[in-house]
């Protein structure tokens, strides 16, 4: 199994890696809020709310973003009401379910113990660096610095040249 985990501030191309790293190379996205999302999609708010290009707009279903909400829900509900390692627990289910040899990508690490436990399964933390990029609040900074990187990803010089990039980083792992 290779695990690879996208870290970095909002828009920097986690997502875009992520789903070229599922067309080019095969790997399968399996989130860290997918649970979460899944929580949010039983209560009826509905799946595109959480796409990338929505998930930071209000929502007439929300008082709030669906981002913020999704924090909300594992940060106060899961993390600190059940227990630390609740949502880790339920990926790392998720993910023994999965074929031995399946290739994983998880777009939305933002915490220390997050890459902890993909390090723990073999896998790498990849830092996204966008030029035009940069923490919203001195929480997500904070979050971010903690996390150390295996490898760096810049994007800044248009989709060619990162996807170039990543091509180099998975042949680098093979």
């Amino acid at each position: 199994m290779r695990i690879v985990a996208l870290t970095g501030y909002q828009q920097t191309g986690k997502t875009e890696i992520a789903r070229y790293l599922e067309r080019r190379w095969g790997f399968r996205l399996v989130p860290l809020r997918a649970p979460a999302v899944a929580m949010m999609q039983a209560l009826g708010i509905a799946e595109d709310y959480f796409s990338p290009q929505r998930q930071h707009c209000r929502c007439d279903d929300l008082p709030v973003t669906p981002a913020k909400a999704i924090e909300t829900l594992m940060e106060s509900w899961g993390r600190l009401c059940l227990d630390d390692r609740f949502w880790l627990s339920r990926w790392e289910a998720r993910v023994g379910t999965l074929p031995p040899r399946a290739n994983i990508v998880v777009d939305d690490i933002g915490r220390a113990d997050e890459a902890t436990a993909i390090r723990a399964l073999g896998g790498k933390v990849w830092r996204v660096n966008h030029p035009k990029r940069h923490a919203r609040n001195a929480r997500e900074e904070a979050n971010m610095d903690g996390i150390e990187e295996d490898r760096s990803v810049y994007n800044g010089k248009g989709l060619k040249e990162l996807f170039r990039s990543i091509d180099g980083l998975i042949l680098d792992q093979k």
